[in-house]
């Protein structure tokens, strides 16, 4: 997996209780696209916290609509990065002072998703639940 703008932290994560879903922004030969890491939270025998993929049956529906929620705000992105592009080709690629303003658009726009991610209130409706 070619991997160029991972700055280690997912650009967006939505939670409920135990569940997170996370979106990873990736960089392959067609340009950027964008991944979920779905997990689960739990306390080990030592009570440390660890992370498992494996999800319980009684958090489908939580993780579903979390997907759900990454799945719009994936569109939402997508639309972003094909307005940029679409910039880009308008005011000439080849043109510096231009590539120049769209990095710093798309900088602007990664700045603005990570500060409504700041405000907004997680979505944590339950407590997270321990396995033993």
């Amino acid at each position: 997996m070619n991997d160029t703008s991972n700055k280690n932290k997912p650009i967006e994560s939505f939670r409920d209780g135990a569940i997170q879903v996370a979106i990873w922004p990736r960089t392959g030969p067609n340009g950027i696209f964008y991944e979920i890491e779905r997990s689960r939270s739990y306390k080990d025998k030592n009570d440390e916290w660890q992370k498992t993929t494996l999800i319980s049956e009684r958090d489908m529906l939580k993780a579903r609509y979390l997907e759900e929620q990454a799945y719009a705000s994936i569109q939402r992105l997508k639309d972003q990065d094909r307005a940029l592009q679409s910039y880009q080709k308008e005011n000439g690629e080849n043109d510096r002072q231009n590539q120049d303003r769209s990095q710093s658009l798309a900088e602007q726009r990664d700045q603005a998703i990570e500060q409504e991610s700041a405000q907004e209130p997680v979505h944590n409706h339950l407590e997270p639940t321990m396995d033993r």
